[in-house]
């Protein structure tokens, strides 16, 4: 993606940033690279794209600087500060100075910040509460910030900021939920900006799905549906693949059925509940995991 927005910027074809965009990198947060990249793109003469695995899971998010003096794989990109130095390198490789106003700077690390903590956070479920609130106060002031700009219209850009909030207070209700907590005051902040992100992209399916999720472990079974049914219609309007389509009707049947599965194994019925993730390597991690026992114990519990 060149994004040079219509200055004449010269820039090798062979130099090159590309993403690795793989679930193990997409999970350790190169969604947030991704987005720094487009944001600093606006004023910097960036090439970059999205690519496949580079072979370095659990080191991620990694990518590969591809410029006139050669290729170079770069990994643990998780901070804003990382994402900058690797920025700077690959536009002095090209003879070019890192120029980038303040403000752009700040919108940019405030919203990047918060999807690093909900990339993160199904990796240390004993601190979703926390970090969610973190990301949700980060995200306040980027859409704050974003509100002030001058001759403001809107744009992607809110859209954006308001889904991301709203996904930060949902998770963070139901952990609040998950922990016995009272999570209504949440899920109502949640489901508000939700509306506001329909409002600013009637067609777009991502808030019709988290809302529909919130009313369901809220247990407004009506409501959930309701939200899952428009996603699907709208699904099939836009020719997504018939799995993800398929997914989503099994979730309405198990609603109207009254068998939403719990969040815990409070019943004994088999389910699983994660109370921590730990030991996140190249290939390895280790799920600490809790059930109660099963309704009817094991006829042979010592065989």
């Amino acid at each position: 993606a060149n994004a040079d927005h219509g200055r004449n910027v010269a820039v090798a074809v062979a130099s090159m940033i590309s993403v690795c965009s793989h679930g193990s990198c997409q999970s350790q947060g190169s969604s947030a690279l991704i987005s720094d990249l487009e944001d600093l793109a606006e004023v910097l003469p960036l090439n970059f794209s999205q690519r496949g695995c580079l072979g370095l899971c659990g080191q991620g998010p990694n990518c590969l600087l591809e410029t006139k003096k050669g290729s170079q794989a770069l990994n643990h990109l998780d901070s804003f500060s990382k994402v900058i130095s690797m920025v700077k390198k690959f536009l002095k490789a090209q003879g070019s100075d890192f120029t980038c106003p303040e403000d752009l700077l700040t919108r940019s690390k405030l919203k990047s910040d918060a999807m690093r903590l909900l990339s993160k956070s199904p990796f240390r479920p004993q601190h979703t509460a926390e970090d969610m609130l973190q990301a949700a106060e980060l995200l306040s002031r980027a859409i704050a910030l974003e509100d002030a700009r001058p001759g403001k219209v809107r744009s992607r850009r809110t859209y954006e900021l308001l889904l991301l909030r709203g996904q930060s207070l949902g998770r963070r209700s139901l952990a609040l939920r998950a922990s016995n907590g009272d999570a209504s005051a949440t899920a109502a902040a949640a489901l508000e900006l939700l509306g506001r992100a329909m409002l600013e992209r009637p067609r777009a399916l991502e808030p019709l799905v988290e809302a529909a999720h919130i009313y369901a472990f809220s247990g407004d079974t009506t409501k959930a549906v309701e939200f899952y049914q428009t996603a699907i219609t709208l699904m099939k309007e836009l020719k997504l693949p018939k799995h993800e389509v398929a997914r989503l009707e099994r979730r309405v049947e198990k609603l109207m059925a009254g068998t939403q599965q719990p969040l815990d194994s409070g019943d004994g019925a088999g389910l699983w509940r994660v109370e921590d993730i730990t030991g996140v390597s190249k290939d390895t991690c280790i799920y600490h995991l809790r059930a109660n026992p099963p309704g009817n114990p094991h006829p042979f519990p010592h065989s």
